[in-house]
C-alpha cells in the first residue's frame, strides 16, 4: 500500500476503530489494490 494511502486508512481506523471494520467494500477494494474504488468506498462512508 502506498504510504499516503496508508496514512489515510490509519487516520480513518483511529477515528473510529469499531466502523473501519464494516467498510466491507472499502477493504475488498484495499485487497485488490483498487485505491481509487477504495477511496470512494471511504468518502461514501462518511
Amino acid at each position: 500500500l502506498p504510504s499516503i494511502k496508508r496514512a489515510a486508512i490509519i487516520d480513518a481506523a483511529f477515528a473510529g476503530c469499531e466502523t473501519v471494520k464494516k467498510f466491507v467494500k472499502m477493504k475488498s477494494a484495499l485487497e485488490k489494490k483498487d485505491w481509487q474504488q477504495a477511496g470512494n468506498g471511504l468518502q461514501a462512508s462518511i
